[in-house]
């Protein structure tokens, strides 16, 4: 069973937390680069996406990580998927606008009370800002 909660991140300084917003920042470039090339070619599998998206990004922009351009070649996929399963006629390709992105286990590592997350340049800790909801999750369900 999945269950998923948001909840806010306490940085201990104010470049921890660039370095997590300029993480958030490359993810959308990425996406929004992945999603020109997808409408401009009409691409419709990942190995496509990955051949014309990858190589050209992680050229112009070697230090955004590898894991983060996969991750956006994929879900810019999955958006277009979705949208033609809503059968939306698209006129120009879809844009992300706000920063988020999917953590998984490979960006992301729970430990101690800690969330450990990968940027660009190395691994920042932060604590979650536990609600009574969160903490009554966290004592329930087996985490991390």
């Amino acid at each position: 069973m999945r269950l998923t909660y948001s909840t806010r991140l306490i940085f201990s300084s104010q470049p921890d937390f660039k370095a997590v917003l300029g993480t958030l920042e490359a993810e959308r470039f990425a996406f929004n680069f992945c999603s020109q090339k997808i409408f401009e070619n009409n691409l419709t599998n990942i190995k496509d996406v990955h051949t014309k998206c990858y190589r050209e990004f992680r050229d112009l922009y070697p230090k955004i990580r590898a894991s983060i351009v996969s991750k956006a070649e994929s879900y810019c996929l999955a958006a277009y998927r979705s949208s033609k399963t809503k059968r939306h006629l698209l006129k120009k390709p879809i844009e992300k606008k706000k920063l988020s992105i999917r953590l998984d286990e490979n960006l992301v590592r729970f430990s101690n009370g800690l969330i450990n997350i990968t940027t660009e340049g190395k691994r920042v800790s932060t604590k979650p800002y536990i609600y009574p909801k969160l903490q009554e999750m966290l004592d329930t369900y087996d985490f991390g």
